[in-house]
């Protein structure tokens, strides 16, 4: 479906711009990242990332509305041009935006947590989330960039075993002997990396689904 919709969009200059402002949001993500894992997991001092962190938030927010707003402009000065490309743009920019925000909410958890997040039986759980979840990133940013379908089924494939394996920790969680700060941190901590790789596997849906299906999933695929 995409590789359709991008002939379009490289066809047209500003379509072309937005598309690329979209890959940037995503890298802007990926530092937002991999900077609250080396805060929350790793133990670097909160200061040292703090405010670039907070600026790169603002800025993914600021190209999100930039781009609906070109997208208004062009459509209203070229009504039904490019229509499907458009309305794909302005659904993917969303997720992209979310994970930002999650990337927030994770290192905002350093004060909940009032120290790194390790140990007491779980780093390994943590290390491998935020491991394939780096994965993710990775392989998004090339799906994407080279308009590879079979790649996206991969990702898909993949964050559907991501969610499960968060939905399980959770449960080992909520059975566990752990402080009430304890159960919190790491309770949230598993609701971040799990929303960050269900938008990272919305923004794959764009290679593999037709529009009105982006964000929904077979269920016999599902399964």
């Amino acid at each position: 479906m995409l590789r359709e919709l991008l002939e379009a969009w490289r066809a047209k200059d500003m379509l072309s711009r937005m598309y690329e402002e979209l890959l940037q949001m995503l890298e802007s993500d990926r530092w937002m990242f991999d900077s609250a894992c080396e805060v929350v997991f790793g133990g670097k001092p909160a200061d040292a990332v703090s405010s670039q962190l907070y600026d790169r938030d603002i800025a993914v927010n600021k190209t999100e509305r930039t781009i609906r707003k070109q997208i208004v402009e062009h459509l209203s000065i070229n009504p039904g041009s490019s229509m499907p490309a458009c309305l794909t743009l302005m659904s993917i920019v969303k997720d992209a935006e979310r994970i930002g925000d999650y990337c927030k909410n994770l290192f905002e958890l350093h004060r909940l947590a009032g120290g790194p997040i390790k140990g007491d039986g779980y780093s390994e759980d943590f290390s491998e989330l935020v491991s394939g979840i780096n994965s993710a990133f990775d392989s998004v940013g090339k799906a994407l960039s080279e308009c590879d379908a079979k790649l996206g089924h991969d990702i898909i494939e993949r964050m559907f075993e991501m969610s499960n394996r968060c939905e399980k920790l959770f449960f080992r969680l909520a059975g566990d002997s752990l402080t009430c700060r304890q159960a919190v941190s790491y309770t949230l901590a598993v609701r971040y990396l799990k929303r960050v790789s269900a938008h990272l596997k919305n923004l794959a849906t764009s290679l593999v689904m037709p529009i009105h299906k982006l964000d929904y999933f077979d269920e016999k695929w599902k399964r």
